[in-house]
């Protein structure tokens, strides 16, 4: 018997020592996938990397549908304008890429973002599960690239944004994006670059450059401290006939928009706290008029500096109250016959939404006023109203609703400025995995306080986008924008329309 135990004994020591070099080997790929950003065995079609990530907040240019390509009118995502009071955006948008591992993000409280989850090994094709014409991506080290163009031929009916319009053109239409997004088990770092330009095939009309530029980063300091940061370029033309562009106007001017914004937030239990500022700068091309001379750029030139302060409490994991102040400086280069440098303050008080798959999204109300230390130029003041819901109705439909108002610049004699607000709806609906439909509507009113001036307008847009495989894709769209003002000769009408071809990766 004694030597019998003496036996099985050795035969499990044996059987131990065999086993141990195959667990060390395993956890061995373990802990290098988790610092590489490597998954272990995990084939590639079990992993769910999700093509679309709304962000609580508000949907920024990484947020767009990687595989849906929408004309502007369209997207209803609030731009990050300049001219409003702050002029605040979200900064370190979550770009996550599927679901976060709960081991990496246990750590991490609800007032931070997540780390994005880690994607398929470099020598495999990412794919979302559920979406098989999802874009691939090309992994680059730790980064995921997403690259794109638009290649399109459409018509316009009014070009020119006229009353009385001629005939129509032809244009072609070009749309490179680049999307790229971090895959690090901390921090963040993500950007966009998205370019457009519209070049007219017939008639005199001149071609619409823009460009819109973002990056975002996050460093996670602690696990109850974040710093935030963004940098942003946008490039625009404006068009002929609006309050600051004269008709006589021989040329479309281009406009340059750059801003920088830093930010910390620092979790305290359920309490979050949120400290940002940012400063922008905005400069206009000067304009050739048609009675001679020129309408100079300088006088519009300006530099806004801002600073806000969130506090925001948890109630349930699906919902945070907050309550905000903001306080802004905007300066400009010349002062013409009237000083516009002016100050502006505003608070709002809302909730942010997150509850997964129903509701996503942040709405708030409150008051703005903007001083003008012109003493001619009455004071700007309203209701302010800021608000991005994205509801996912059911696995086929999502509903996007957006409200915003914003106090923006005139330079039209009298006027303080102008408080627009802006209401939309996005429908987006899938027929099919490869056949996706989409519907929008938006509305804006503009009254021109300190003088009679008031403007509406409303966008209209229908769009279908028909997949061929994951990296090519067949899009149509039409879009109608119709523009009331009480100005003479100022109301217009355009229609137009395009089918295009889109290649990703």
């Amino acid at each position: 018997m004694e030597r019998a135990s003496v036996h099985i004994a050795f035969v499990l020591a044996v059987l131990a020592g065999a086993v141990a070099p195959v667990r060390a080997q395993e956890a061995d790929v373990t802990l290098r996938g988790a610092q590489t950003g490597e998954a272990g065995a995990a084939p590639a079609d079990d992993l769910e990397l999700e093509s679309e990530a709304v962000p609580p907040a508000r949907r920024g240019p990484t947020a767009a549908p990687v595989g849906l390509t929408e004309p502007a009118t369209l997207r209803l995502r609030k731009p990050n304008r300049v001219t409003r009071i702050g002029a605040l955006p979200d900064v370190a948008q979550r770009a996550t890429e599927g679901a976060p591992d709960p081991a990496t993000t246990a750590a991490l409280p609800e007032g931070i973002e997540p780390p994005i989850a880690t994607p398929a090994p470099a020598n495999r094709r990412a794919r979302a599960a559920d979406d098989p014409y999802a874009p691939i991506g090309i992994r680059a080290g730790s980064f995921l690239l997403y690259p794109s163009i638009t290649v399109a031929l459409g018509y316009e009916d009014n070009p020119s944004q006229a009353e009385n319009p001629g005939s129509g053109a032809l244009y072609g239409h070009l749309r490179p994006r680049f999307e790229f997004r971090s895959d690090w088990s901390r921090h963040s770092l993500s950007g966009t670059v998205e370019a457009t330009r519209r070049r007219y095939l017939s008639g005199s009309e001149e071609d619409r450059p823009s460009l819109n530029s973002v990056v975002d980063g996050r460093l996670d300091a602690s696990a109850d401290t974040a710093l935030e940061g963004q940098l942003r370029l946008t490039l625009d033309t404006e068009a002929t006939g609006s309050d600051s562009v004269p008709d006589t106007a021989l040329s479309r001017p281009q406009t340059v928009a750059t801003g920088a914004t830093l930010g910390v937030t620092q979790q305290l239990g359920r309490l979050s706290l949120r400290l940002r500022g940012t400063i922008d700068r905005n400069t206009y091309e000067d304009v050739p008029l048609s009675g001679g001379g020129k309408l100079s750029g300088a006088v519009r030139n300006r530099t806004a500096m801002g600073a806000q302060l969130r506090a925001s409490y948890e109630i349930t994991p699906g919902m945070r109250p907050f309550a905000e102040i903001e306080v802004d400086r905007r300066v400009y280069d010349e002062t013409a016959s009237e000083d516009r440098n002016s100050t502006g303050l505003a608070g709002r008080v809302g909730t942010t939404f997150e509850v997964t798959g129903i509701l996503n999204g942040e709405a708030s109300i409150g008051y703005g006023r903007r001083s003008i230390d012109d003493p001619a130029l009455p004071e700007l003041r309203g209701l302010l109203i800021d608000s991005s819901l994205v509801w996912e109705a059911s696995a086929l439909t999502t509903l996007t609703l957006t409200a915003d108002t914003t106090f923006n610049e005139t330079t039209l004699t009298g006027a303080s400025g102008a408080q627009a607000t802006t209401l939309g709806l996005a429908v987006r609906h899938s027929f099919r995995r490869n056949l996706i439909a989409t519907a929008a509507l938006s509305t804006t009113w503009a009254d021109f306080q300190g003088t009679d001036r008031k403007e509406a307008t409303l966008n209209g847009a229908l769009g279908v986008e028909y997949r061929l495989t994951p990296s090519l894709a067949v899009t149509a769209d039409f879009t109608h924008t119709r523009f009331d003002s009480n100005a003479a000769g100022a109301d217009y009408t355009a229609n137009a329309i395009q089918v295009g071809l889109r290649l990703q990766r």
